[in-house]
């Protein structure tokens, strides 16, 4: 066998690599964004990969009973749980089918910003919805007590027990106390 490092930055390289190979190991300790596996699924180079930052948010674990995973992750930075993680690749590398499989569903992803875009939006949307909902129960909860007080007490102004109603108050307290600091 031959080695050769190249320590410049080529930017056709890496594809071309990862266009002739069959799989890439990414056994990073750290790996805040990563690029490679994104890169290497690309080309249908499957990766095998330790669990941390953005190689655990892109590649999904191999499971053959639910036909799912784009590459092999292993969680312990360590030898051993390097070796299982390369053993069971070699082990799926050997059924040409299954491989092909696993190196299809890698090629389908999508990275890009578009897909990215779209889920902050789908994620800001549920945020927005949730803090919507959650405020709208405050208000009913709230109109309740309001309720319960005019019929106990027989006063139907909105000033009542001390508290302001237009002004967002009842009994002395605040009804959204993030808004009354």
């Amino acid at each position: 066998g031959q080695v050769a490092a190249n320590l410049k930055f080529d930017g056709v390289l890496p594809h071309q690599m990862f266009a002739g190979a069959d799989a890439v190991l990414i056994p990073s300790r750290f790996e805040p964004s990563g690029l490679t596996q994104m890169e290497a699924m690309r080309y249908g180079c499957v990766p095998i990969v330790r669990k941390t930052g953005g190689l655990a948010d892109t590649v999904e674990n191999y499971d053959a009973l639910k036909n799912l995973g784009t590459g092999f992750v292993f969680d312990d930075f360590n030898t051993n749980a390097f070796l299982i993680s390369l053993t069971r690749a070699a082990t799926i590398f050997t059924d040409k089918s299954e491989w092909a499989k696993l190196q299809k569903r890698a090629m389908k992803q999508d990275f890009s910003w578009e897909h990215s875009a779209a889920e902050y939006a789908k994620m800001f949307s549920d945020a927005i919805k949730a803090q919507r909902t959650k405020i709208l129960a405050k208000k009913r909860l709230t109109n309740r007590h309001y309720a319960r007080g005019i019929l106990a007490n027989g006063d139907s102004s909105t000033r009542h027990q001390g508290g302001d109603i237009e002004a967002g108050r009842f009994c002395d307290r605040p009804l959204f106390p993030e808004h009354h600091r």
